[in-house]
């Protein structure tokens, strides 16, 4: 009988920030419509799709003295 040793599942978090932009949506000759939504943007400032991330946790917000 052979004894192997399993390997532990191994878990990365990694903090996002969950905020509001705005994109290009359409152009007139007298004015342009932009979009304002909400997404994830990794620390290197881009964004995340959110079918991509498997699972968010929203974080308790650290009290001010």
């Amino acid at each position: 009988m052979v004894f192997f040793k399993p390997i532990p599942p191994e878990k990365t978090i990694e903090l996002m920030e969950y905020r509001v932009d705005i994109k290009f949506e359409q152009e007139f000759p007298d004015r342009c419509i932009y979009l304002k939504y909400k997404a994830f943007f990794d620390r290197h400032g881009l964004e995340q799709k959110p079918e991509e991330i498997l699972y968010w946790y929203k974080l308790d917000e650290i009290p001010e003295d």
